[in-house]
């Protein structure tokens, strides 16, 4: 298995998610950031509070 290094920057609209009135909105602060290969194999997750 290889492994890498990977840094990328997330900004405030990154961070937003569709809400139920039809806008992009940020909901709370903390967000769980997930990598994987599909979304039944995630190799790495972290929580992330801003």
């Amino acid at each position: 298995m290889c492994e890498q290094r990977v840094t990328f920057t997330l900004g405030y609209d990154e961070l937003k998610e569709w809400s139920l009135d039809k806008k992009y909105e940020l909901f709370g602060q903390r967000i769980n950031i997930m990598v994987g290969v599909s979304s039944d194999n995630i190799i790495f997750e972290a929580l992330v509070v801003i």
